[in-house]
């Protein structure tokens, strides 16, 4: 048995399963874009969402002023939809 136990000291090195560096998981996921591609953003009328969230969600999503947004969002509700 004394054999045997510096035989696996001087021995193979053994890896244990997941411990590859994180560097090399790193390098395999593919990276983010620095910034988003255009979109609209397009609002339709509803019974269900109130006037102020709608407001809230507007300027979340788009770099809307709050009266560019509740203007956008009072022409959604007159008209039935409007693009942001």
């Amino acid at each position: 048995m004394g054999k045997s136990v510096s035989q696996k000291k001087q021995g193979v090195r053994v890896r244990q399963a997941g411990s590859a560096s994180p560097a090399k998981r790193r390098k395999s996921a593919p990276s983010k874009p620095k910034h988003l591609p255009p979109f609209k953003v397009l609002l339709h009328n509803d019974d269900v969402n109130e006037m102020g969230y709608v407001v809230q969600v507007i300027r979340r999503l788009t770099p809307l002023s709050l009266p560019e947004a509740v203007a956008r969002m009072l022409e959604a509700h007159h008209k039935g939809s409007r693009c942001c």
